[in-house]
């Protein structure tokens, strides 16, 4: 299942077939390639900045210095992935892209508070100080297991990051109003959904034709159902009988 299209959408395990083509001539041409010098950052702690360079000319001076290529922009196109099984309860995750990730802050801040509304998050506590308090949709059906998350593409292996402080984020989360929470999940429905399950037969054609002749209703949510019954995104009532 290919959620992006181009680079992101490469897997990370290599195929049978391109295992086989490997030889010294394919590695040595993938090394001159991509072991550049605009491929490569060197990155040292404690230890003098003129002290590093020292030491560094000398090993890394004589490295290739080519222009380095245009990246290409991965688009996210969505995906299905289905497993069918026996088992009596149905799992299932449903992922929305918000571009940008957490450099979106107002949407990620939106996010997270829609989060809290449906009773997701680590502070929802089910026992202690306000027991019994839920919310609406998760007082409603407490046979559903519903979770929440933002998360970053897993396969980068890249590193950023900056430091901000707790208000800030305070700030953000007071700022989010009922028309950004009303507005932002109507943005999400009209691009392409992940899904990807692991579920009973007939929950998957159910899915599938709620899917054509309802339309489509998700939000940027990860959701693991156990249920005898609920419902739909989309509507559709099912009975696990």
């Amino acid at each position: 299942m290919e959620v992006y299209s181009g680079p992101h959408g490469y897997t990370l395990m290599a195929s049978e077939s391109a295992v086989e083509r490997l030889n010294s001539i394919v590695l040595e041409d993938f090394v001159a390639e991509n072991y550049t010098a605009p491929h490569m950052v060197l990155a040292a702690a404690g230890v003098e900045h003129d002290e590093l360079l020292k030491i560094a000319e000398p090993l890394l001076s004589d490295m290739p210095k080519v222009h380095r290529p245009a990246e290409p922009k991965p688009v996210y196109v969505g995906g299905d992935y289905r497993r069918h099984a026996d088992e009596g309860t149905t799992h299932f995750a449903l992922a929305f892209e918000v571009p940008g990730g957490w450099l979106n802050q107002k949407e990620v801040m939106t996010l997270l508070v829609i989060q809290s509304l449906m009773g997701g998050g680590g502070s929802f506590l089910a026992g202690g100080p306000g027991k019994g308090m839920h919310s609406r949709l998760y007082g409603k059906q407490l046979m559903v297991l519903l979770q929440m998350g933002t998360s970053e593409d897993i396969g980068k292996q890249i590193l950023h990051m900056e430091r901000k402080p707790v208000e800030q984020f305070l700030k953000a989360i007071d700022q989010v109003t009922v028309k950004d929470i009303n507005s932002l999940p109507l943005k999400l429905i009209t691009c392409p959904f992940t899904l990807a399950s692991h579920e009973m037969l007939f929950i998957s054609q159910a899915m599938m034709k709620s899917a054509t002749s309802s339309g489509r209703h998700e939000s940027f949510l990860s959701q693991s159902y156990e249920f005898e019954k609920f419902e739909l995104p989309c509507g559709l009532n099912v009975d696990n009988k």
